[in-house]
């Protein structure tokens, strides 16, 4: 029976029981409370049911569900967003490497809701850190049962965890299992093709 398992549905499992609420609950994975320390909903907020401040998490909603918004709306609109006008007096948008226009998972944001966009986003990265840190730990020699764990809890570590809401730090990060397979593929190979999957 352990031979027939497979690490991509428990990899989704594991990622749908994190993510429920914001895929298929209605929910935003969002702090969109924490807009109640600002004007104007401060002023409705009931000071017992207060959000506790938190800078980071506030880059979340501050800045990029806005700038999330935009290239999704660029990118139904099929152009390439250069510029930012909303931003100070504007700044460069394409050239900004926050706002990850090339990153095609963040296309996403252009097909579906911008609220719904960041819980599936944040899916598809758990998948990715589970999955890449199956197939690197499978091409050092580990067994299924070993990899499918370590898969497991990479995506559910903390720093996974913790930086789920900020899509720029985990958009790098996930990718880095992935990375160490194909170089040390190249390395014991000596062949530079084997850094191209």
């Amino acid at each position: 029976m352990i031979r027939r398992f497979s690490p991509l549905i428990i990899f989704t499992v594991l990622a749908c029981i994190m993510l429920w609420p914001v895929l298929f609950g209605g929910r935003a994975f969002l702090p969109g409370g924490m807009l109640t320390k600002m004007s104007p909903w401060n002023s409705a907020v009931d000071k017992a049911t207060d959000v506790q401040w938190n800078a980071l998490t506030w880059d979340s909603i501050a800045y990029f569900y806005p700038s999330r918004s935009l290239l999704g709306q660029a990118i139904r609109h099929g152009e390439l967003p250069r510029w930012n006008p909303y931003q100070m007096c504007g700044t460069p948008f394409l050239a900004n490497f926050q706002s990850a226009v090339l990153y095609p998972p963040n296309w996403l944001f252009g097909v579906i809701p911008v609220d719904k966009a960041f819980g599936w986003l944040a899916f598809l990265h758990l998948l990715a850190a589970g999955g890449f840190t199956f197939i690197f730990l499978r091409g050092i020699g580990l067994s299924k049962v070993a990899s499918t764990f370590g898969g497991s809890a990479f995506m559910l570590c903390g720093f996974v965890v913790v930086w789920l809401e900020l899509p720029v730090f985990l958009s790098s990060a996930v990718w880095l299992p992935l990375a160490l397979h194909f170089s040390r593929r190249a390395h014991e190979s000596g062949q530079v093709r084997h850094t191209i999957p």
